[in-house]
C-alpha cells in the first residue's frame, strides 16, 4: 500500500473480544520510526468487536513503512492474534507530473507468463533536452473493483521495474537496463515506483527513455491495464526472447506512466584542447604535441574513443629493395574456364603464372614478402592439432570465434574472428562463398583475410584448429587435410595451410602440404581486403604460384601519425585531461603531411570531433636516393641481365624494378635505376639505350630530380671505373676505354 509522503493519517483497527468475559485494555499503534500511540477499549463484551483510532500519524516521502497495532491484555491466554502488522511505503506523488499515452477506462488487461519478457512505454524527451531526469513510474494493475479482476488471481504479487535507454541512438532500447528494482503491486489504484526516493536517475544524452514491468516469477503474474482505443502504437513495445519490438500485437494503449523533468537533465559536452595541430621534424626525429581532452558538461559520465586517420600515407624516403610494389602493367587472362558441378555453373578467368614474390603498398599500406624474397619470412610451421580448439565445418560453413587480444585491420579493430570453410577469415558478420574473387572486389564477402580462397569441402572430419598462443602473443587458424570439394558425393585432395594474427596486424600465412588432387593449385585467391572491398592488396588470383613450404607475410602499414588517446570516461568533476600526438618523420620523405585524429563520444550534439593534423619533414631531401643506374633488377650490379629483366616486365610476365624514388610533384613512384636517358621516366625507350651502353654506341643519364648518391661503378668491364658526379644530369659512362666524358670536356681518372 502507498501513502502521500508529508501527510498526517489517523490509523483505525478494529478489536475483536474473542474470549467468555468482559474486558477493559489497551492497544497501541507503533511503527518503524519511532510513532507510538495508545488508546483504551473499556468494557468491551465477549464476542463483540470495536473500531479504535490512533490519530497523528505523519509519514515522510520515500520510507517504507511497517505499521503494527498490538491488542496488550495482561490475562490473555492466546497471544498469537494480538498483533496485526501491515507494510506501506510512502511516496511523493503530490509533486510528480506523470505522463501518459492511456484513456481512462479499463478495456483489457495483458501480462508476460515469462520473466524475460517485458513490456514497455517510450517517453521522448523534449526537444532541445538530450536526457532527463527520472522521477516514478507508475503502473495500473487488476485490483478490487477493476474489471477483469481477479484475473489473472487475485494475489498482489511482485513485479519488476526497468528503465531504459537507447545509448547508442538506433532508435531501439539497449539490452541493458538503466535501472532494474522488485516491487510490490498495490492493494488499489496505481502503483507508483518513486525512482527519486532511490537515486537521482539520469538519462544522459538521450531523445529517449522507455519504462517496462516483467513479472519475477512465472506463475505469478499482475495484469497490466490497457484503455479502449490505440492511439500511440509506436510508443508501446516489448522484449520477447531477448529482441525488443514496437508492439503492433496491442489493442489498446497500455497504462504505463512516467513523471521526469528535462530541466535537470545532465548533460555531456566533449571539449578538446586544440582542434588543429602543427608539428615539424628533420628526419629522423619525433615530434610531440600535447592537447587535452575534457567532459564540460554537468552529472552526465562521458565516454569517448579516438581513431587515428593518416591522409598523406607513410610515404617513404627511398623504396628498398624489395620493398615496394608498384602499378605493374595489368594482365590480361590467358582466358576463361567454366565450371559445372552440383551447385551451378559458373565462368573464372585464368592467368599466367604469378612470378612476384612481394608486393605492395595497398592504398591503405599493407606490404607482403614471400619466403622467397630477399628479406621475406622465415617458413616454420606452428603444430595446434593438439592444443588448439577443433571446429568441425560442414561445405560452405562458417563459425565465430574469439582471438583473444585485439587484432587491428585495415583502421578498424576486432576480438573475434570468423573461420569460413572455404579457406578464408572474415571480420564482422559473413557467409561463406565458394567461388573466389580477385581482390579488391566491391561484391561479397569483403573485410577478409584469404588464406587459401577456393571451394573446399572440410565437411567429413573436424580438421580445422584455433589457437590463442598467450605466450607468443598469436592467434592461429590451421585448416588440415582439408579437401577440395569435387561434387555432390566426392572430394579430392589434402591442403594443408594456416593463418597467424599478430596483435600488431601483421598476418603470416603458410603452406605446409598442398596436395590438391584432381584439382589445381591455379584456381584459387591468396590476398586481404578491407570492410567496402574497396582496398586490398592480392598475392594470387587464379594463378600458378604454390609449393609445399611457402610462407607469406603481410605487414601492417607504419604509421607516421599516432596518439596515446584510445578510449575511456571523464567524469564531468574531473580535469582536462591531457594526451599527447606523435609525428615520426623516420625513413619519410621531406614534405607535408596531413592526417585527423577523430574523437566520438556520447555528447548528442557533438558526437564526433575532429583534430587536423599538418606535419612538415625536412632535412632528407626528396631526391634523396641511393641506387645504381642501369640496375634494373636491384641486384646493385648494371649487368646484361637487367635488359632480359626490363623486358619482361613490360611484356608483362616479370616483376617490377625494384629501387624507386617518390616524384612529390606528381605522388608517385619512379624507376630511377631504370631511367638510364635522364628524361624522369622509366620506358622502353631506357631498355633500347641500355642495350646501346652495353654495345658501347651510347651513354647513361640519371634524371636530374635524383642524382645518385652512390659512385657510378661499372661492374661489367675488366677495370671497373668509378666516376664521381660532378653535373647533374650529364654523366656519361663510357664502355671500353679508361676515359669519362662529362659535358664536352675529356678528362682521364
Amino acid at each position: 500500500n502507498q501513502l502521500q509522503g508529508g501527510q498526517t493519517y489517523s490509523i483505525t483497527a478494529t478489536i475483536r473480544n474473542k474470549g467468555a468475559n468482559t474486558e477493559t485494555f489497551t492497544v497501541k499503534a507503533t511503527d518503524n520510526y519511532g510513532f507510538t500511540n495508545t488508546q483504551t477499549v473499556t468494557a468491551l463484551p465477549s464476542l463483540s468487536q470495536t473500531t479504535v483510532t490512533f490519530p497523528g500519524w505523519s509519514v515522510t516521502a520515500c520510507n517504507d513503512y511497517d505499521l503494527a497495532v498490538i491488542a496488550q491484555l495482561g490475562t490473555d491466554v492466546n497471544n498469537s492474534n494480538d498483533t496485526l502488522h501491515k507494510a506501506y511505503d510512502a511516496v511523493n506523488t503530490a509533486s510528480y507530473n506523470f505522463v501518459g499515452y492511456d484513456s481512462p477506462g479499463i478495456e483489457n488487461a495483458s501480462y508476460m507468463y515469462s520473466p524475460n519478457n517485458i513490456f514497455a512505454a517510450q517517453f521522448d524527451v523534449t526537444s532541445p533536452a538530450t536526457g532527463a531526469l527520472i522521477e516514478a513510474v507508475e503502473f495500473k494493475f487488476l485490483t478490487i473493483g477493476d474489471p477483469f479482476w481477479p484475473w489473472p488471481d487475485a494475489r498482489h504479487d511482485r513485479i519488476r521495474g526497468y528503465i531504459f535507454i537507447d545509448s547508442d541512438n538506433n532508435g531501439i532500447p539497449d539490452n541493458t537496463p538503466l535501472l532494474v528494482d522488485t516491487l510490490y503491486s498495490a492493494d488499489s489504484g496505481w502503483t507508483v515506483w518513486p525512482i527519486d526516493c532511490v537515486e537521482a536517475l539520469i538519462a544522459c544524452n538521450t531523445t529517449k527513455f522507455w519504462a517496462g514491468v516483467s513479472s519475477v516469477d512465472s506463475g505469478y503474474n499482475e495484469g497490466l491495464a490497457i484503455d479502449s482505443t490505440l492511439n500511440n502504437r509506436d510508443m508501446y513495445w516489448k522484449r520477447i526472447a531477448g529482441v525488443w519490438q514496437v508492439d503492433t500485437t496491442a489493442t489498446g494503449d497500455k497504462m504505463i506512466r512516467a513523471s521526469y523533468d528535462t530541466s535537470s537533465a545532465g548533460t555531456v559536452t566533449i571539449a578538446i584542447g586544440s582542434l588543429s595541430v602543427n608539428g615539424s621534424a628533420t628526419i629522423p626525429a619525433i615530434d610531440t604535441v600535447g592537447n587535452t581532452i575534457d567532459n564540460a558538461g554537468n552529472l552526465c559520465d562521458m565516454f569517448y574513443s579516438a581513431t587515428v586517420i593518416q591522409d598523406t600515407p607513410f610515404r617513404p624516403r627511398h623504396g628498398d629493395i624489395g620493398d615496394i610494389q608498384h602499378n605493374s602493367i595489368s594482365q590480361a587472362p590467358l582466358g576463361f574456364a567454366t565450371i559445372s558441378d552440383a551447385k551451378g555453373t559458373r565462368t573464372e578467368p585464368y592467368y599466367p603464372p604469378q612470378l612476384l614474390r612481394s608486393g605492395g603498398p595497398d592504398a591503405y599500406g599493407y606490404r607482403y614478402k614471400d619466403n622467397d624474397e630477399v628479406g621475406g619470412p622465415t617458413f616454420s610451421w606452428v603444430d595446434i592439432t593438439s592444443v588448439g580448439t577443433a571446429i568441425a565445418l560442414g561445405d560452405d560453413d562458417v563459425e565465430k570465434v574469439p582471438m583473444g587480444f585485439s587484432f587491428p585491420f585495415y583502421g578498424n579493430t576486432y576480438d573475434s574472428i570468423y573461420i569460413i570453410s572455404n579457406g578464408y577469415l572474415g571480420f564482422g558478420a559473413t557467409s561463406s562463398d565458394y567461388s573466389n574473387d580477385s581482390i579488391p572486389n566491391s561484391s561479397t564477402p569483403n573485410n577478409l583475410i584469404a588464406i587459401w580462397w577456393d571451394d573446399l569441402d572440410p565437411s567429413d572430419l573436424p580438421n580445422i584448429y584455433y589457437y590463442y598462443d598467450s605466450a607468443n602473443q598469436r592467434f592461429i587458424v590451421s585448416y588440415v587435410g582439408v579437401p577440395n570439394y569435387w561434387s555432390a558425393t566426392d572430394t579430392t585432395g589434402s591442403l594443408t595451410f594456416q593463418a597467424i594474427l599478430y596483435p600488431n596486424g601483421n598476418i603470416k600465412t603458410q603452406y605446409l602440404s598442398m596436395n590438391p588432387g584432381l584439382d589445381s593449385l591455379s584456381e584459387s585467391t591468396i590476398g586481404i581486403e578491407n570492410a567496402a572491398g574497396t582496398t586490398g592488396l592480392q598475392v594470387v588470383y587464379n594463378q600458378a604460384y604454390m609449393t609445399d613450404s611457402t610462407a607469406i607475410l603481410f605487414t601492417a602499414p607504419i604509421f607516421w601519425l599516432t596518439t596515446d588517446l584510445t578510449s575511456g570516461m571523464l567524469d564531468p568533476a574531473a580535469p582536462p585531461m591531457p594526451f599527447n600526438i606523435f609525428m615520426n618523420s623516420a625513413d619519410l620523405a621531406e614534405g607535408t603531411y596531413l592526417g585527423r585524429i577523430i574523437v566520438t563520444s556520447n555528447d548528442l550534439s557533438n558526437p564526433s570531433v575532429t583534430i587536423n593534423v599538418s606535419f612538415t619533414v625536412t632535412g632528407g631531401g626528396g631526391g634523396d636516393c641511393e641506387y645504381v643506374i642501369g640496375d634494373i633488377s636491384g641486384d646493385g650490379q648494371r649487368l646484361g641481365g637487367d635488359v632480359t629483366y626490363g623486358v619482361r616486365y613490360f611484356k608483362g610476365v616479370g616483376p617490377v624494378p625494384r629501387d624507386s624514388c617518390y616524384m612529390d610533384s606528381t605522388g608517385t613512384y619512379l624507376y630511377v635505376s631504370g631511367d638510364v636517358n635522364g628524361n624522369c621516366e622509366f620506358r622502353g625507350s631506357d631498355i633500347t639505350k641500355l642495350v646501346a651502353y652495353f654495345k658501347g654506341t651510347s651513354n647513361l643519364n640519371f634524371c636530374h630530380w635524383f642524382p645518385t648518391t652512390l659512385p657510378l661503378i661499372i661492374l661489367d668491364t675488366p677495370n671497373p671505373i668509378q666516376i664521381q658526379q660532378t653535373n647533374p644530369g650529364t654523366t656519361v659512362i663510357p664502355r671500353n676505354d679508361d676515359q669519362a666524358i662529362i659535358g664536352t670536356q675529356k678528362t682521364t681518372e
